[in-house]
């Protein structure tokens, strides 16, 4: 090793016209190889994190394409593989971001391996005589709780809020009444990130309300050279912005709340297709993460601020 630096330094002073006897001090070839050594080291270690984390993006892409499909009967096959990539990823603490993405999704696939046999729709069948039609009756004012929701209060109960909300509920509280959203869905951010703003997910999603880069830019977010969607405070404005959006659109927060989850336009669209204009009308045919999703972040404002679905106030104007 000291013979190669000897050759590479001194190629180098020649190059530049100078000669060793031009040196105003003595060489030191072990400091020199350590320091080289050190160099190496710190480039074999971020080549290492970037193939961490593409391979989280990776595992965790397949993940969230088992969470958009509408049929949950199969999520719990999932679990196995889940371990695996949380045991791996939690030996990384650069892969923290995505890990408590992890942990909140897994949620889902825990519920759906323990609820598959009630909540997985049956076939209904035809009477054997004709039966006369009965009115539908017109909907109720009240919002009725999803399906599963008190399933999900009982799960949440048992859950302590994250350790980052005691400090980050009281900053950005104030800023959804500003825009005049009830104070009470600043807990979406606890399903979305585990109240963590640097949380990360596989398809690009980022921060505490985990806003995509096209959403965010929307909702006037920068994502680059500085990505706002991991500032607590610009990223909470904008989330409350956009949820006063939504809810100028579908006029009840479990509507509200599918469409931040699935998208506006894929709920809209099954809301003209469908007979009833509720989330329970259409949840059947949302992807399996939205179906849970709506009654999860409910059940949170409950656990967490006592407040039940049909008590969350509307927008104040």
């Amino acid at each position: 090793m000291k013979k190669q630096l000897s050759l590479l330094l001194f190629s180098c002073l020649y190059l530049q016209g100078i000669t060793a006897q031009d040196l105003p001090y003595t060489i030191d070839w072990n400091a020199v190889e350590k320091g080289v050594q050190q160099v190496q080291r710190g480039v074999d270690q971020l080549a290492a994190s970037e193939k961490v984390q593409a391979w989280a993006r990776q595992s965790m892409g397949k993940i969230q394409q088992a969470l958009n499909q509408s049929d949950w009967n199969q999520l719990q096959d999932w679990l196995p593989y889940i371990d695996q990539v949380e045991t791996y990823l939690s030996a990384y603490p650069e892969a923290k971001p995505y890990v408590d993405w992890l942990n909140q999704r897994r949620d889902y696939f825990d519920f759906a391996k323990s609820h598959t046999p009630q909540l997985t729709p049956r076939p209904i069948p035809h009477p054997a005589v004709p039966v006369p039609a009965v009115p539908t009756p017109p909907p109720a004012k009240a919002i009725d709780p999803p399906v599963s929701y008190h399933e999900w209060v009982r799960k949440m109960s048992q859950r302590p809020a994250p350790k980052g909300a005691e400090a980050l509920v009281p900053q950005i509280k104030p800023l959804f009444q500003k825009h005049g959203v009830p104070e009470e869905m600043i807990w979406l951010a606890e399903v979305e990130s585990s109240f963590n703003p640097k949380a990360q997910s596989p398809v690009g999603a980022r921060g505490l309300f985990q806003f995509m880069p096209g959403t965010a830019r929307y909702m006037g977010l920068s994502t680059s050279p500085q990505d706002e969607r991991i500032h607590p405070q610009k990223s909470a404005d904008a989330a409350a912005r956009y949820l006063s959006k939504l809810y100028g659109r579908f006029g009840d927060w479990p509507l509200t709340l599918a469409a931040y989850n699935a998208g506006e336009g894929r709920v809209s669209k099954l809301l003209r297709n469908s007979s009833r204009k509720d989330f329970n009308g259409i949840q059947s045919q949302l992807p399996s993460e939205t179906r849970m999703y709506v009654p999860k972040v409910l059940a949170t404002i409950k656990v967490r601020e006592g407040v039940p679905p049909d008590r969350i106030p509307g927008l104040v104007k």
